[in-house]
């Protein structure tokens, strides 16, 4: 109805760029497990093609190797690194429902706190602390003082420092922006994940089967919560406002 599209927040003219931007996140979760399909099917069907490619997807992924800190030397690294991504993304993904809506929450609470959907967007991209973010938006409803707003959701955030202290002994060797880019994506989840897996294992520089095991959860963890932002900034009109912080608070 024209009311529906008139309070719907999904037909304000900025929804425009997150539903551009949702749209190439879901496109490109779809590319990337259709080129695993085509990638198979290149290998029996143009066997001198599939080795050009592989030229180039070698290149690729020596790139994303360095980026991500594993020190991949050859073809037995490589299926190392592989495997112990997978085995990351087994351990986080029965969480991954959870993430969604805890996400979706969220964004919905945000928008119902008056924030436009940009900056929901940009704050969940460049913060990723939904407790935090939680927090610092009632205490703004409020109009509390700045000071005390900044205090709080560092006391809120104290527990990324237990976490990065857990961490520490098996990244401490890298190089200060990729151990920024690790500190970026552990999260509650996988840093427990991580520690439990890990808790008879002498703290020692990561080996690659550490490296690979860590990113495969923090990675995929890190882009549900993206695609969940999506789905509250988009429903955000069909989120009842009181679910808001009791749901999250449940689903926390």
């Amino acid at each position: 109805s024209a009311h529906c599209l008139a309070v719907s927040p999904c037909c304000e003219p900025e929804k425009w760029v997150f539903i551009v931007w949702a749209m190439l996140v879901f496109a490109h979760a779809v590319w990337f497990c259709a080129w695993l399909d085509l990638r198979a099917t290149m290998h029996t069907m143009w066997p001198m093609e599939n080795k050009k490619q592989e030229g180039v997807n070698a290149k690729t992924m020596k790139k994303i190797y360095g980026w991500l800190a594993f020190d991949v030397s050859n073809d037995a690294d490589d299926l190392i690194a592989k495997q112990a991504f997978r085995e990351g993304w087994g351990a986080i993904r029965p969480t991954i429902p959870a993430t969604l809506i805890w996400a979706a929450v969220t964004a919905a609470a945000m928008i119902a706190g008056g924030l436009s959907p940009f900056y929901v967007v940009l704050i969940n991209l460049l913060v990723f602390a939904a407790s935090a973010q939680l927090t610092v938006l009632g205490m703004l409803t409020i109009h509390a003082p700045m000071p005390i707003i900044w205090l709080a959701a560092s006391v809120v955030n104290l527990r990324f420092v237990i976490f990065s202290a857990g961490i520490r002994p098996y990244f401490r060797h890298l190089g200060l922006k990729q151990r920024l880019f690790y500190g970026f994506l552990n999260g509650d989840i996988n840093s427990m994940l991580f520690g439990h897996r890990y808790r008879d294992a002498e703290p020692a520089p990561a080996t690659l089967s550490q490296s690979g095991f860590f990113m495969g959860m923090a990675i995929p963890n890190y882009i549900a919560w993206q695609v969940g932002i999506a789905m509250g900034v988009f429903f955000a009109s069909f989120i009842p406002n009181e679910w808001g912080l009791k749901l999250a608070g449940t689903i926390t």
